[in-house]
């Protein structure tokens, strides 16, 4: 039986679903200033009844306050004052930073939710009510959901942030070479590179840099120089008549191949968000190709 472990994935939500996320932020906000004035209060106590406000205890006086909400529940406001005490005795201070809700100073939305709370419901996701969909769904796949939370960020995107429950993979079979290519250091840098990857909800791809030194990038015949002789060769013309320097024309051809699917990119934050990748850029020769290419 393969071990398991909890990855945490990160989401990015539809924008149809942003009104709605900021509006529930707001709720989320005044749920935390309460029990931030709650705890102060009861820490600045001067006869028997004072203490230190716990997790339980705020719940407690938030029991039945769903009333007062349009639309966070119950599951939500237990999750906050939790969440809130956590973060106090952490720091072991009498009172949090207030959350604002308006103006230039605003805090970044946070809607934290309880694994029942979310529930598949076709392409989507269904949470207090309201239907939400992800770019990049397929990371979710039928993984277990923990406790989790709806986050924003400083441009104004929301992510999904939700613990999963993945079952590891059986190790990689090793080379020819005399030492293993997962004991050097590039076999750790791609392992880093792929979890940090899934850890993200992100694509992962190994680019095979086979015959990319005597591809042309232009016209992708295989007109370079080869051999051990040809290694000495650093610039050669194509048969169509580009000229190309040899580890330039291999730093193109290995971004050609590396190119990153659209729907992946979506998943990227609005502030990322750029045009596609630099193959389509005006190419530039000498030092800075490389630059750029690398």
């Amino acid at each position: 039986m393969l071990p398991s472990f909890v990855r945490t994935l990160r989401l990015r939500v539809k924008t149809e679903a942003y009104p709605w996320l900021n509006a529930a932020a707001m709720e989320c906000n005044t749920v935390w200033n309460f029990a931030n004035e709650t705890a102060e209060k009861a820490i600045n106590r001067t006869d028997k009844l004072r203490k230190w406000v716990s997790g339980f205890d705020l719940c407690n006086l938030t029991s039945g306050s769903t009333e007062h909400f349009e639309r966070i529940g119950a599951d939500t406001i237990q999750r906050v004052c939790t969440e809130y005490a956590a973060k106090r005795n952490a720091v072991k201070r009498r009172r949090l930073r207030w959350r604002v809700s308006r103006g230039a100073r605003r805090s970044l939305g946070w809607v934290p939710f309880k694994s029942a709370s979310l529930k598949r419901k076709g392409h989507g996701l269904r949470f207090c009510g309201k239907t939400f969909r992800v770019f990049d769904r397929k990371y979710l796949g039928d993984h277990q959901f923990k406790d989790g939370c709806f986050a924003q960020d400083a441009v104004g995107d929301w992510f999904l942030c939700v613990p999963v429950s993945m079952s590891a993979e059986p190790s990689v079979t090793k080379t020819r070479m005399a030492k293993s290519v997962l004991d050097s250091g590039w076999g750790i840098l791609k392992n880093q590179l792929a979890y940090k990857s899934e850890h993200a909800g992100r694509r992962f791809e190994v680019v095979d840099e086979k015959y990319t030194s005597i591809t042309c990038s232009a016209c992708g015949s295989l007109s370079g120089p080869r051999g051990v002789n040809g290694l000495i060769v650093r610039s050669w013309i194509c048969d169509c008549g580009e000229s190309h320097e040899r580890d330039v024309n291999s730093a193109r051809n290995i971004l050609l191949r590396g190119e990153v699917s659209p729907s992946v990119r979506r998943n990227e934050s609005s502030l990322h968000a750029l045009a596609s990748i630099r193959a389509s850029r005006p190419r530039e020769t000498g030092k800075r190709a490389l630059e750029v290419a690398v």
